[in-house]
């Protein structure tokens, strides 16, 4: 009962099971009580009706589980269900173990075994541990550690993951924060401090080619956060200049640029003149309002129960992700570009301020959960539509987004979809791209854009009755051959046997065609069929009467051993089998030897 309250809180908050954070807290949690309802004889998903008592206990006073009862349900459901599934498999594989390791009198549990529980049936490694800790038994953690670490690197390697900037901390003693500010509308600066990426050691100057950290006394650079990416630019003083490639923030809250000096000479003391990209950050700005737009027009579209989930905010798109438990409809996408773009038109200028906490709830605004804040929060809201926590930015008027289009919806995780979109002039472009791509359709079908998707019904319909019409024509062909076949077969100890090789579409058509062998042959022949695939590869189908059967002939022998001499390998039964070749090139060889085959096997 305390663990389904305590799931209930953490979904309505806006956790989702996962395998990292808070998000593995609540997994754990969860299926712990999942287990221990199977311990107590409960064999079918039940955490999802204690969702209802706890919302009867607590609704009244925490508004957000009895508005969202229905949507925790279905994630607690959803979840339980899995763990179920994989939870019998897990628990028999585990009790294997113990099995053999009390035979063996081994007191540890191995790591790999462990890493096989956690990896393909879900156990954490706390379950795997309560476990055994029950049976007197324990596990060896730095091998399932060892085991997780070579997992992490497989999966860094297949997605192409990149080393991220990294240093050791910043060496800021003796320095007051307090006095390094941000003004994104400021130029003139001062570099305050200097240091060295990696060690993160102060320097006092740096030269062309070299890539240093820059604190500035002012700086006008938007730092990376809450999804947003940092701004990029350049620093200019009087003896040099440097490219400004990313800007973030450190432990304490202090601004930094990363550059690399591309002229001259600077040092700290330098005055200088420090621009952002401006075209780059503007295109970033409008991408982060559309993307408030898109997560309250989701609200209204699909429901209260949808929360930021992650987000991707740069200059080319903007990437959503959100809770849903099902695909987002078409037609539930077109009513939320409609919604956001309707936004735009009007032309609704943003109010920003900064207000204390209490302030921005009693006023509605929408905070993410798992971002820190403050004591005086910024409030961003599009008057009369969205109103968000946030400290990225901004444009000054819906309508200097232009124009708003999703390019991509899907799954990202159990119970998480995610969106993609362009603003501006990357929207035009997507737009024109596709009107390119749907006019040359178009002149490929020889009919209107508008018409593309009646004209392929009717190709599709056309493509399916000459398949038809092939297929007859095959028939009729196979018929035809195997008449002119039959006279040529070979007597062989009173069986007619045919070896051949022809040219059916695939492996259905040969054994249509083996088939009508098998009536011209009668219960007294074999044929033994070859025909080319593309690529070079072979199929081979062997048929046999009864009466060649009863005489020693045996269909699945026979393929195996001139299935071997094309490169490949098959079986089947005593009056019929098959198999597949990679040597095309064998097959005249493989003919030959067939015919000796039937006869060692009639003698």
């Amino acid at each position: 009962a305390d663990h389904a309250r305590s799931v209930s809180f953490m979904i309505g908050d806006g956790i989702l099971p996962s395998n990292e954070g808070r998000g593995y807290v609540l997994r754990r949690v969860l299926r712990r009580a999942a287990r221990h309802g199977r311990l107590l004889g409960i064999e079918r998903p039940f955490l999802a009706g204690a969702v209802d008592v706890a919302v009867d206990l607590f609704g009244e006073h925490y508004a957000n589980i009895a508005e969202k009862r229905n949507y925790i349900k279905k994630v607690i459901q959803l979840e339980e269900e899995r763990f179920n599934l994989t939870l019998a498999q897990g628990t028999e594989l585990l009790i294997s173990e113990l099995a053999k390791m009390r035979e063996n009198a081994v007191g540890i549990l191995d790591g790999e075994t462990v890493f096989k529980l956690y990896d393909t049936f879900g156990f954490p490694l706390e379950l795997t541990e309560e476990i055994l800790e029950e049976e007197g038994f324990a596990l060896d953690q730095k091998a399932f550690e060892n085991a997780m670490n070579k997992q992490r690197e497989r999966g860094r390697s297949a997605r192409g993951e990149k080393e991220e900037i990294s240093h050791a901390p910043l060496d800021f003693s003796g320095c007051d924060a307090s006095l390094f500010k941000v003004d994104e509308t400021a130029k003139d600066s001062v570099i305050a401090l200097m240091f060295e990426p990696g060690s993160g050691a102060r320097i006092d100057a740096g030269t062309a080619g070299q890539e240093v950290i820059i604190v500035l006394s002012v700086s006008p650079f938007h730092a990376e956060g809450g999804g947003q990416v940092g701004d990029t630019g350049s620093i200019t003083g009087e003896n040099g200049a440097a490219a400004v490639h990313a800007t973030r923030k450190v432990a304490d809250g202090t601004t930094v640029q990363y550059v690399q000096i591309t002229g001259g000479m600077l040092a700290v003391g330098d005055k200088v003149t420090a621009v952002s990209d401006r075209a780059r950050k503007q295109a970033t700005a409008r991408n982060h309002t559309a993307t408030h737009l898109l997560h309250a027009a989701l609200k209204e579209t699909l429901g209260a129960h949808v929360s930021q989930a992650g987000s991707y905010v740069g200059p080319d798109r903007l990437r959503f992700d959100f809770s849903h438990f099902s695909p987002v409809r078409a037609q539930e996408l077109a009513r939320v570009e409609l919604l956001v773009n309707n936004e735009i038109l009007q032309g609704k200028r943003l109010e920003i301020c900064e207000v204390n906490r209490q302030e921005a709830h009693e006023m509605g605004a929408v905070a993410l959960f798992g971002e820190k804040y403050g004591e005086f929060v910024r409030v961003v809201s599009v008057p009369g539509f969205s109103m968000e926590l946030c400290g990225g930015t901004h444009v000054d008027n819906t309508a200097d987004i232009g124009f708003f289009k999703i390019v991509g919806e899907s799954a990202v995780g159990a119970g998480v979809r995610r969106i993609e979109a362009v603003t501006g002039q990357e929207a035009v472009a997507f737009v024109q791209n596709m009107d390119v791509l749907l006019s040359g359709a178009a002149a490929v079908l020889k009919c209107r854009p508008g018409d593309i998707a009646d004209r392929l019904v009717n190709i599709q319909a056309e493509l399916k009755a000459a398949q038809q019409q092939v297929s007859k024509q095959g028939e009729i062909l196979a018929k035809l051959k195997s008449d002119g076949i039959e006279n040529a077969a070979r007597d062989i100890n009173g069986i007619k046997a045919a070896v051949l090789e022809t040219d059916t579409a695939d492996m259905d058509a040969l054994r249509g065609f083996g088939d009508k062998m098998r009536d011209k042959l009668g219960a007294a022949g074999v044929a033994v069929l070859f025909s080319k695939r593309d690529g070079g590869k072979v199929d081979l189908l062997v048929i046999a009467g009864r009466q060649a059967v009863e005489k020693g002939l045996n269909a699945g022998k026979l393929v195996k051993e001139l299935a071997a001499a094309v490169g490949g390998g098959g079986g089947g039964r005593p009056d019929m089998a098959q198999a597949g070749g990679r040597r095309s090139d064998l097959i005249p060889e493989a003919m030959a030897k067939a015919w000796d085959a039937i006869k060692a096997q009639l003698s």
